[in-house]
């Protein structure tokens, strides 16, 4: 255990100064195995929290899927930014099986963390899963990325902006103490130095 604790470290470690790159795709066995259990022919309810891609809401059409976009990437960095929240017309739908989050918790301070967890709680069952991307690295762009997924489940991004910031580098222990209502069910550290991680709502 403490041989493979050493390895797992010394891994982060070795991508902590890596670049952040500014493009590139993977593929997303998490979410591959997810939806190997979605019911067929059962439709899903998609939020994506990072903006829409036309590549996304192409491939999930096609898996009868409602599809709702709420941007709270837009303004992560804006020097004098209000507390990103989500809009009250959310709660009027039905709950969310699924949620993007892509990048944005690497922009947002703890406090804006778990208040994000707060207003999904209300949005979600006891089924919800939560999709995330968290860095190892110690830079990340100065701006959230473009995400998207295709027909293949293939997962593409693109960063837009040139400069970087300090990366919060949350571990998966902060990340399961700060998303309220959530916990860290599955996650995997990526080549891009990135950690995929699916949060669902707590057991109890």
């Amino acid at each position: 255990m403490l041989l493979s604790s050493f390895r797992k470290k010394r891994r982060q470690d070795l991508f902590a100064d890596r670049e952040p790159a500014r493009k590139g795709q993977f593929v997303s066995p998490l979410l591959e195995e997810w939806f190997a259990h979605w019911p067929v022919g059962c439709r899903l309810m998609l939020l994506e929290l990072s903006g829409g891609s036309p590549g996304t809401l192409e491939a999930f059409s096609k898996l009868r899927a409602k599809i709702v976009v709420e941007d709270l990437a837009s303004g992560l960095t804006d020097a004098h930014r209000a507390e990103p929240r989500l809009s009250v017309a959310l709660q009027e739908r039905d709950p969310f099986d699924l949620v993007f989050c892509w990048d944005i918790l690497n922009y947002m301070e703890p406090a804006e963390i778990s208040a994000l967890g707060s207003q999904l709680v209300p949005i979600s069952t006891d089924y919800t899963v939560v999709h995330a991307l968290v860095s190892s690295l110690n830079r990340v762009p100065a701006q959230p990325g473009n995400f998207s997924v295709d027909d293949d489940g293939i997962v593409h991004y693109a960063f837009s902006a040139t400069g970087d910031i300090n990366s919060p580098r949350y571990s998966m222990g902060r990340m399961q103490k700060l998303f309220t209502g959530f916990e860290v069910d599955r996650m995997r550290l990526l080549k891009s130095g990135y950690y995929e991680v699916l949060l669902r709502r707590h057991r109890h």
